[in-house]
């Protein structure tokens, strides 16, 4: 009704009209999450795998330093580059929003994508 609504007392072209009526559609009846590295994902599927992501990305960083400092534990992660960090040089580089920190500890939800990321370099 509302986008309706919103076609009939103003003209738009057709790709304005497309984005307003998914971002309609998707604000209503789905509930998504965009990940870090740019793919959208239900936020149910992302909340039932939680725990599984986390349990790999445990066995991933435990017992790993720093690859920056060397210090331990590496339990935060910069996708920009895949690798393990400690939260000191997470701070340094979460300036950098191209860097993509995230906590590997049970803080953030993290997607199939993000795992894959790191995975691929661990």
């Amino acid at each position: 009704v509302i986008f309706l609504r919103s076609l009939t007392k103003r003209s738009c072209d057709a790709s304005y009209c497309e984005k307003l009526f998914l971002k309609i559609i998707f604000q209503t009846n789905y509930k998504m999450i965009r990940s870090k590295l740019g793919t959208e994902y239900m936020k149910e599927d992302i909340v039932k795998m939680d725990e599984t992501i986390h349990q790999a990305l445990k066995n991933m960083y435990m017992g790993q330093k720093c690859t920056d400092c060397q210090a331990s534990p590496a339990n935060w992660a910069t996708l920009k580059r895949g690798v393990f960090i400690c939260i000191d040089c997470a701070q340094i580089l979460r300036a950098d929003s191209d860097n993509k920190i995230k906590s590997c500890m049970g803080t953030y939800l993290w997607c199939p994508d993000e795992l894959k990321k790191m995975q691929e370099n661990n």
